[in-house]
């Protein structure tokens, strides 16, 4: 099962996607960069990103509040 989660636009043609993956057997939680392809219009994923088993995504975000609580209202 692949299931995008979520989409937060960061350019025109660049977008970070929130992901539930089946890699190789291995259920992974991934964040990663997706760039839309010139030639087809469509969006491809690029290497920029990370890739973590699904039991560790509340971990991930607790590292991601902590982040927005030191940023704040930049």
């Amino acid at each position: 099962m692949n299931k995008t989660v979520a989409k937060e636009k960061l350019t025109d043609n660049t977008e970070v996607r929130f992901t539930l993956d089946e890699v190789g057997g291995r259920k992974l939680a991934q964040i990663r960069i997706w760039v839309k392809d010139q030639k087809k219009g469509e969006y491809v994923p690029t290497r920029k990103g990370v890739a973590f088993p699904r039991t560790k995504v509340h971990q991930i975000a607790l590292g991601v509040t902590k982040l927005l609580n030191e940023v704040g209202d930049e």
